[in-house]
């Protein structure tokens, strides 16, 4: 081999010895990066261990047991067990949390101001000269053109020539009456609304108003929701006047049954919890259930426990990472021994190459010495 062909050899060789040396370096970061994740893995799951629940307690034939609180929970009536009944408060507005089942059938909460209402409150004399009726005919107009139909269309697709009307053939004139004159439906029909779109929504053997207003005393749900009502319609004093009415917003049928969202919500202070109780009313000597406040740390019949199931969960997920981290290192480790073992050969081949690169420098300066 020549001299500049040795060279060239030479300096071939420790590119690549260079280049591997560098890929060595790479996948030793990766290694590092890997026993990072490790560390973070093993934290996620030692914050896990300490993870905690809320659990409310039933009483049952077999005696006292407790269950995950969610909203749904909690204002349920349950045929297994009897457990003391709550309701959940919006803490910003002071409204009461309905099912958003029953929400959608009460309309707009009559709380709230009703934009389509402005100019037309019946209350009000605005100096408009119109009466009552005009302006509760003007309001339904606003609704059916602007909310109801405001593709000029009924229920059917076909084209509305007397909104009034429609509104009269479709059952909706008396609900927007009554949202008119900032009003509740009456008490009965509001336990009706959460019979049949909320308790026994799929119960096809109840027929008339009394059957589910019935099954309703039956399996202890009527005190509670008629106290319900009272919540969001308020009390009437032996005045006629009402007081304390907190109105209604709803929640989503995802968030009722979600033990996460009533916990975070109710520790976060954007809610309030309620447990129903039973009082003397302050008028007219008639005992009514009322609902006093409570809260997760200091109700007896809530417990604080250690989360078992995301605890197990956590392990799965700790071993499974732990797992993938073990693989890619293995992987790793393959690699680096792979060019470990190319990194070797090269080396014994440049030791060779320089060799024969220093005795031709050797035989070259004795030739010019001789």
């Amino acid at each position: 081999m020549g001299m500049s062909a040795s060279q060239a050899r030479l300096l071939s060789l420790t590119a690549r010895m260079h280049d591997l040396e560098f890929q060595a370096q790479g996948l030793q970061y990766s290694k590092l990066d890997l026993v990072n994740s490790k560390n973070d893995v093993y934290e996620e799951y030692l914050d896990t261990l300490d993870s905690t629940k809320y659990q409310m307690a039933f009483l049952t034939t077999d005696g006292k047991e407790f269950r995950d609180i969610t909203y749904t929970n909690m204002i349920s009536s349950q045929i297994d067990g009897v457990h003391s009944m709550y309701t959940v408060v919006n803490a910003n507005t002071g409204q009461v949390f309905l099912p958003e089942q029953i929400a959608s059938k009460l309309g707009p909460d009559p709380h709230n101001k009703d934009e389509l209402r402005e100019g037309l409150d019946p209350n009000v004399d605005d100096g408009s000269g119109l009466t009552h009726e005009e302006k509760l005919e003007a309001y339904l107009l606003r609704v059916a053109t602007q909310r109801l139909y405001p593709e000029g269309v009924d229920s059917k697709g076909e084209p509305i020539s007397d909104y009034i009307q429609t509104m009269k053939n479709e059952g909706k004139y008396s609900f927007w009456k009554a949202q008119f004159y900032n009003e509740l439906p009456e008490e009965g029909d509001f336990l009706l609304v959460v019979a049949k779109n909320y308790l026994y929504s799929s119960r096809i053997d109840l027929e008339s108003d009394s059957d589910y207003i019935n099954e309703m005393r039956s399996d202890g749900n009527y005190d509670y929701w008629k106290a319900v009502y009272h919540q969001i319609a308020g009390y009437v004093d032996d005045d006629g006047k009402i007081y304390t009415g907190r109105g209604f917003c709803p929640i989503s049928r995802e968030n009722a049954l979600d033990r996460g969202w009533l916990e975070e919500t109710l520790n976060s202070g954007d809610a309030q919890l309620f447990k129903l109780t039973k009082s003397n009313s302050l008028f007219q000597g008639d005992k009514i259930n009322i609902f006093a406040e409570t809260s997760l740390a200091t109700d007896t019949e809530l417990a604080e426990v250690q989360n078992d199931e995301l605890i197990r969960l956590a392990e799965v997920k700790y071993e499974k990472a732990i797992q993938d981290i073990d693989e890619k290192e293995t992987k790793l480790d393959l690699r680096l021994s792979r060019i470990d073992a190319q990194h070797s050969a090269l080396k014994t081949e440049y030791d060779a190459v320089k060799q024969i690169v220093s005795k031709s420098i050797d035989r070259s300066f004795k030739t010019f010495n001789a």
